[in-house]
């Protein structure tokens, strides 16, 4: 009788959700899986590539029958991929998963806030204006000295997943730190069909949505608040860096003679 070699588990950055915006590398393991474990909405954006493969939402399981799962297709040989949300880096929600299997190989993926900077058109850490971004969660950071206000005063980019505030409180926390003219972007639907931005103030952000759209964990969103997202940057850094560039191979072409 044969032995039977067992699968191999895949967890494959999927990005926000546009196949387009996944690695070679995530594509060609996603293709050969027969097996695939993913959010439900990837079951349209991802159709073709999840076409007559085994699939499954594993938000639909509880961990012990998810992992269940996973254990009896890996003992069968079958090669396993689990889509993450976005990039295993940041707010991943599968760690405990990937932790269960040590052999398990993790692709990198576009996470949603590369893809909400893209969208946007802006970078999120500009020279004189921010020079950190703060990645963090309203419902993750409770009973945390980390606070929304608390982060505001630093003044840096604040990049906010999984917002459950309505908008007055996220706004009065926020006023803790930063001016109420600070501006704000809101970007739903990343990289998917019906993609929207919303612009805003900290002052006014309470005028500028609707609360109900904007406390739904299950619209799924970035907020982005702080002055980068408006500010212009001073090009003549360019020329400054290109003169200091020259002047080092200057350097290394004399040193080498």
């Amino acid at each position: 009788m044969a032995t039977i070699t067992r699968g191999k588990i895949f967890f494959v950055g999927g990005g926000p959700g546009d196949p387009a915006l996944m690695t070679l590398r995530g594509m060609e393991i996603l293709k050969s899986a027969s097996l695939v474990f993913a959010p439900g909405h990837y079951r349209d954006s991802y159709a073709d590539a999840l076409s007559g493969k085994e699939f499954y939402d594993p938000f639909d399981f509880h961990y012990k029958d998810l992992v269940g799962k996973i254990d009896s297709a890996l003992e069968q040989g079958r090669p396993v991929v689990f889509l993450v949300p976005g990039d295993l880096a940041i707010f991943s929600p599968v760690q405990s998963i990937i932790s269960r299997y040590p052999d398990a190989e993790v692709i990198p993926g576009v996470s949603a806030l590369n893809a909400a900077s893209a969208a946007l058109k802006r970078t999120f850490d500009l020279p004189g204006v921010s020079h950190s971004t703060i990645a963090t969660s309203p419902k993750t950071i409770n009973n945390s000295p980390d606070t929304i206000g608390a982060l505001s005063r630093h003044q840096s980019t604040l990049v906010l997943f999984m917002n459950n505030k309505t908008p007055d409180a996220l706004a009065a926390e926020l006023s803790e730190g930063y001016p109420p003219d600070t501006p704000v972007a809101i970007v739903s639907r990343i990289s998917l069909p019906g993609q929207g931005i919303v612009y805003s103030t900290v002052g006014a952000l309470s005028q500028d949505v609707d609360p109900a759209w904007f406390a739904d964990e299950d619209a799924f969103k970035i907020i982005v608040v702080g002055k980068a997202l408006a500010a212009s940057e001073d090009p003549s850094w360019w020329d400054r860096r290109k003169d200091i560039r020259d002047v080092r191979l200057g350097k290394k072409q004399d040193e080498g003679q």
